[in-house]
């Protein structure tokens, strides 16, 4: 810790890698070096782009450079009040490059599933349950009542809709991508695509079939469902189940994956792919450790749970696992492909736009939730540049895949 002479404190962050300094006036915390990842680079760089290994302490000279001992990186780094000559755009690009690649990683084309393999029959069978309303109790209904898959696998509205207009109490996640998840549903009550296919057809609210055999006779008295169920299930004695339905619409939602987002050319390696504003959100997408829970192919969707405790959340009552972990009443980090196609936003709807959403998530983390500042110091432009990258998550939707055919 270092007193300037201002009043103010440069803080070394040891733990999170970073430097801070505080205005002891104003109580607000800045974060003047250091992304958060443990690292380093060669190249001179932008100080709030820099890797360290362990600040361990700061010091300030008379012309306001500051000098940092890096306790696991044994080196003493120097960071000048004017942007080193050496610092190319180019050299930004190379480390931004470097960051996504290995904090985001490749999209995978499927999700695999060792229970339910991914066949063209089962494929085709899933498709047509997908958009068949027989299915709900009035016939009204379909999985894609909800999960619009030429607009992204949404509706549009804050909260589901099911039978006779009933509605839900959470916003209807996009189909998606979301078989790669780590778990299904707002709160990861389900393990799988198919485990969260069986749900939506016997809730009261969605599609209410009295139970699954209710569901199967509706099936079975459809001649062209005989057909379609033997060719998906050839080696089955009773091709027509409630397990077989629900293996075929997850093995349907298994390839309805994303691909070609900006982002993806630009982890391929199109340095053009992103814009100039986009590059500059994916920097400070880092630098605020959004990526310390949007990480991975999904930037998010993985096991990990939000602090804040909301209403409505029953999952840790059902789950032993999630209760040791404390999650029962919590839910799971969204993925962000698509994001910006995808509104509104939380398990309430309770965000219209991106900039609200991200503003206010932003500002929950970093103070409520992570506990890590009394505000969020962001730049003029950093918040229009994040919603810029997030932009760039939008995939492209296989429109001859999810095309439908007359029944």
């Amino acid at each position: 810790m270092y007193a300037d002479d201002d009043g103010g404190l440069f803080i070394s962050d040891v733990g999170n890698h970073r430097v801070r300094h505080v205005d002891l006036a104003s109580g607000v915390i800045t974060t003047i070096a250091g992304t958060g990842t443990f690292g380093y680079s060669r190249l001179s760089e932008l100080a709030v782009q820099t890797e360290f290994k362990g600040p361990f302490s700061v010091i300030k000279d008379a012309d306001n450079t500051l000098y940092i001992a890096e306790y696991f990186g044994h080196r003493i780094r120097k960071i000048t009040a004017e942007r080193p000559v050496d610092v190319a755009p180019e050299a930004e690009i190379d480390r931004l490059l470097r960051q996504a690649q290995t904090v985001f990683g490749t999209l995978p084309m499927e999700a695999v599933s060792a229970e339910n393999s991914v066949t063209p029959e089962k494929i085709a069978l899933g498709k047509v349950l997908f958009h068949d309303p027989q299915l709900s109790r009035d016939g009204s209904v379909s999985c894609s009542s909800c999960h619009a898959l030429d607009d992204y696998g949404m509706d549009g509205l804050a909260l589901a809709r099911g039978i006779d207009d009933k509605i839900g109490t959470r916003n209807s996640p996009s189909v998606f991508n979301a078989a790669l998840q780590d778990s299904q549903f707002w709160d990861g009550r389900a393990a799988s695509v198919e485990a969260q296919a069986r749900g939506p057809l016997l809730n009261p609210v969605e599609m209410d079939m009295p139970d699954e055999a209710s569901v199967v006779a509706v099936v079975a008295k459809d001649p062209r469902y005989q057909s379609l169920f033997a060719q998906a299930f050839p080696d089955t004695s009773m091709p027509i189940s409630f397990t077989n339905l629900s293996a075929a619409l997850g093995a349907f939602e298994r390839r309805l994956i994303t691909p070609d987002a900006a982002i993806d050319r630009f982890i391929e390696g199109d340095r053009s792919a992103l814009s100039e504003q986009q590059l500059r959100g994916l920097g400070v997408f880092m630098r605020e450790g959004c990526a310390s829970c949007h990480a991975g192919p999904l930037m998010g969707g993985q096991d990990i749970h939000l602090i804040e405790e909301y209403p409505n959340t029953r999952a840790g009552d059902q789950l032993e696992f999630r209760k040791r972990l404390g999650n029962t009443h919590k839910f799971k980090v969204s993925p962000l492909r698509n994001i910006a196609r995808t509104a509104p936003y939380l398990h309430d709807g309770r965000y219209q736009t991106l900039h609200a959403a991200v503003r206010n998530r932003l500002l929950a983390y970093r103070i409520r939730e992570a506990g890590t500042r009394d505000t969020v110091d962001l730049a003029a432009g950093e918040l229009d540049a994040l919603v810029a990258f997030l932009g760039s998550l939008t995939g492209q939707i296989d429109r001859e895949y999810i095309a439908t055919t007359d029944k």
